[in-house]
């Protein structure tokens, strides 16, 4: 269980663990202090995995990276968390689970609704509602990770490296001695594995 005794003020102004673990437990009352230390570094994560989710196809995008953001922050808080973060790194790494989530799930519903549109409608796609997050919603992630793994090992390795350890693409491609153009290949179709493994 969460201790409620924290008062953000008692967290040393560079210990984000502290002032994440507040946050969580009292809400919008410790936002503040930690939106100071971690805005824009949400800010950076947004953009980075917005634009390498959708690569060329981001500037058409109904979705923008402070859609992203502003749809994750929120589901941070709900998300049911059984002990404190130890670190900022494992806060970070949720984020980028939700964000991965929530960005296969929008072009999931979006390419539903592109297949089914009349050929006269000319309204803007709004962006998707978005899904409840849960324990159940990054587990069904982590097993397509998991099955994607055992089908195409190098992709699930790229997309674990790119988007959980912010690895860079020449980092990627040294590591791994591949070509830029395979690497971005690679994570193209994994993501399109795994959107499709999200579908019921």
């Amino acid at each position: 269980m969460f201790s409620t005794s924290v008062d953000p003020a008692k967290c040393a102004v560079d210990d984000v663990t502290c002032l994440i673990n507040h946050w969580r437990r009292h809400g919008d009352a410790a936002l503040h202090h930690l939106w100071q230390e971690i805005g824009d570094d949400l800010k950076r994560l947004s953009i980075s995995v917005w634009s390498d989710f959708l690569g060329p196809t981001a500037a058409q995008a109904t979705l923008s990276a402070t859609d992203l953001l502003h749809e994750t922050f929120p589901k941070l808080l709900d998300y049911p968390l059984s002990r404190d973060f130890e670190n900022r790194a494992q806060f970070y790494a949720l984020v980028k689970s939700l964000m991965l989530y929530l960005l296969l799930n929008y072009r999931r519903k979006k390419g539903r609704r592109d297949r089914y549109r009349h050929p006269d409608e000319v309204t803007a796609l709004a962006a998707p509602d978005m899904p409840a997050l849960d324990l159940a919603t990054l587990t069904t992630l982590e097993q397509g990770l998991q099955r994607l793994q055992k089908i195409a090992p190098r992709q699930a390795q790229i997309v674990t490296m790119r988007f959980f350890e912010d690895q860079s693409f020449q980092a990627i491609q040294d590591q791994l001695s591949l070509s830029r153009t395979t690497v971005y290949t690679d994570l193209k179709a994994a993501l399109l594995f795994l959107r499709h493994h999200l579908d019921p």
